[in-house]
């Protein structure tokens, strides 16, 4: 059986806070949501359509194909992240670095990140 030692509040995880949190992270969101509304890209852009549970999940009817698509985003965007702080740690712990604001963990996340969700184009 698998056990970690580390619990969720090591990697900052906690609930203090959580609604301010929630709404600067929608107050950050704000500029793009408002952008692609008045381009009218907003209906062009839907995430996770790789998915195969997506697919299924938007064939449903109105009210709970839109509870369930939150619910994918929420559980893949949490995991996402929390799999990010993990990895970001335990690689920053190999290769440390002398400046605090140079983590090669955080670096190393980020490049992966932008290289396997398509942002760099090459």
């Amino acid at each position: 059986m698998l056990y970690c030692k580390e619990s969720f509040r090591h990697f900052g995880l906690i609930t203090k806070n959580l609604v301010i949190i929630l709404f600067q992270s929608l107050l950050v969101a704000l500029p793009l949501i408002i952008f692609k509304g008045i381009t009218h890209q907003i209906h062009s852009y839907l995430p996770l359509q790789s998915i195969q549970l997506t697919k299924e999940v938007m064939s449903q009817s109105f009210p709970s194909n839109i509870l369930a698509y939150i619910f994918i985003c929420l559980i893949w965007g949490f995991w996402g992240g929390f799999n990010y702080a993990v990895i970001a740690e335990k690689i920053g712990i190999h290769f440390p670095s002398p400046y605090s604001w140079l983590d090669s963990g955080a670096i190393t996340c980020a490049i992966f990140c932008l290289l396997s969700h398509g942002n760099i184009v090459f």
